[in-house]
């Protein structure tokens, strides 16, 4: 008799009996079982895989047998896996972690889930899942639109909010870690979450998926020491990452080389869709909807990549020093090598050879007023 079961069962099966003898239920074995409502575990079962029953949108019920060890991350993530399933639960999926489960892998449940434990490895705090130290927050499967982290909490664990359609999120100032997953495609904002002083790490796509920012910056504390490469979708959604006075140059160390560019003092002045420095004399990211744009009397600097944006004209001061060609983020493999971010572009009497020699590829719009 096999010890495991088939890694695709049909799909259209609404009640299953997994055989007696059977000791693991490998990966996937029943994702997207959309019709599956019913399905009895035998009590040899000791392993259940990752995303097993990941799209099972109508199981609302489980019994986990004494004998189970091991749990998955996303085993039970019943709702989000699959596209066609996506937000459809009717009911909340009840489950027991039963005495017998010694390790749980990420976070094994979606959001619809009311959880009870049988476990002293672990405990449960207004319906989310904790180690029993308090130190690890495993899901988050709570329907508030506020959640707070409790005092205590080390680290948020892999996927502990994933999908998770949560407003905003306080964070402890225990917190030393944010694992993978953590906020993958959660409906919070980058805003609304203020990183305390004790964090120390954070790992890939911690903040990635449909993680958006309205604001488009995210604001990190004076002492990170690792931040993983993806950790957040900086080149899609961040247009700015501050950080307090005199620490851009650690983060500089332990950001990727692309995300440099977007890295500022946390006391970034926005003033009619620009973001300044302080005093105003260095121009670091354009974010309004203006077709015609001014830049003001008393910039000095621009930096490079400051225009994500297009426009109709760009009027550049008198002021300006030092910029180069590179001000101009545009994505040549996506418009091709001749698109121009400004249809116009005009410069103070007198200026139009240097700016023509630093950007020569908008030679035939520059104009002088």
């Amino acid at each position: 008799m096999s010890d495991t079961t088939e890694m695709v069962v049909e799909k259209t099966i609404e009640h299953y009996q997994v055989k007696d003898g059977t000791r693991l239920i490998c990966d996937e074995a029943f994702t997207d079982c959309s019709l599956l409502n019913k399905i009895r575990l035998p009590y040899s079962l000791s392993f259940i895989g990752d995303r097993a029953f990941a799209g099972c949108v109508k199981l609302d019920e489980i019994n986990l047998p004494d004998s189970l060890v091991y749990i998955g991350d996303g085993a039970f993530d019943c709702d989000s896996y699959g596209v066609a399933s996506f937000w459809k639960r009717e009911h909340l999926l009840d489950i027991t972690i039963p005495p017998s489960i010694e390790i749980i892998n990420g976070n094994p449940f979606c959001f619809k889930t009311i959880i009870h434990c049988n476990n002293e490895r672990f405990k449960v705090i207004d319906n989310s899942l904790y180690s029993v130290d308090g130190k690890v927050l495993i899901s988050c499967c709570t329907p508030q639109e506020v959640f707070t982290v409790p005092f205590g909490v080390e680290r948020i664990g892999i996927g502990a909010f994933r999908n998770c359609p949560i407003k905003k999120v306080n964070l402890p100032s225990t917190l030393k870690v944010i694992d993978k997953y953590a906020f993958w495609r959660a409906s919070c904002q980058k805003e609304t979450i203020v990183f305390p002083e004790s964090l120390d790490e954070i790992r890939d796509k911690a903040f990635g998926g449909l993680f958006n920012s309205n604001n488009g910056y995210v604001t990190f504390p004076s002492n990170i020491t690792r931040i993983a490469e993806d950790a957040f979708d900086f080149e899609d959604d961040i247009q700015l990452i501050k950080v307090p006075k005199g620490r851009i140059d650690h983060y500089k160390s332990i950001l990727p080389e692309w995300a440099i560019h977007k890295l500022c003092d946390e006391d970034v002045i926005f003033e009619n869709g620009l973001y300044l420095s302080p005093d105003k004399t260095e121009l670091i990211k354009v974010n309004c909807d203006e077709e015609d744009l001014i830049i003001p009397e008393g910039v000095t600097k621009i930096r490079d990549r400051a225009f994500g944006l297009c426009f109709d004209s760009i009027t550049f001061p008198s002021s300006l020093k030092e910029f180069t060609s590179a001000i101009f983020d545009s994505e040549p493999e996506i418009y091709g090598e001749d698109f121009l971010m400004a249809e116009q572009i005009y410069v103070p009497s007198g200026r139009k050879r240097i700016f023509m020699e630093r950007l020569p590829k908008y030679q035939n719009v520059i104009e002088e007023i």
